[in-house]
């Protein structure tokens, strides 16, 4: 018997895991920015995004000492320090 619609999405989703979805729109020069770091590289679209991401993210945390205020705010162990008024 043939799937339905909904069935074949639920099993879709299913095999993607634990990956995250992102659905959205960039600036046209954005856009061809990374058509032309994805044509350099060889690369589908998804993996020259992921590298992006996580090359920025390793970036930002040299720029951390561990267990300091800055890197536990930026994992979320602790609440952003605000000045009191």
């Amino acid at each position: 018997m043939a799937k339905t619609a909904a069935e074949r999405q639920k099993a879709y989703r299913e095999r993607r895991g634990q990956d995250h979805r992102l659905n959205l729109y960039v600036t046209a020069d954005a856009g061809a920015a990374l058509a032309r770091l994805c044509k350099l590289c060889r690369l589908p679209q998804r993996e020259m995004l992921e590298r992006l991401i996580l090359t920025a993210e390793a970036d930002h945390l040299q720029t951390l000492t561990p267990d300091s205020q800055e890197w536990l705010e930026y994992h979320g162990q602790i609440e952003a320090w605000e000045p009191e008024p």
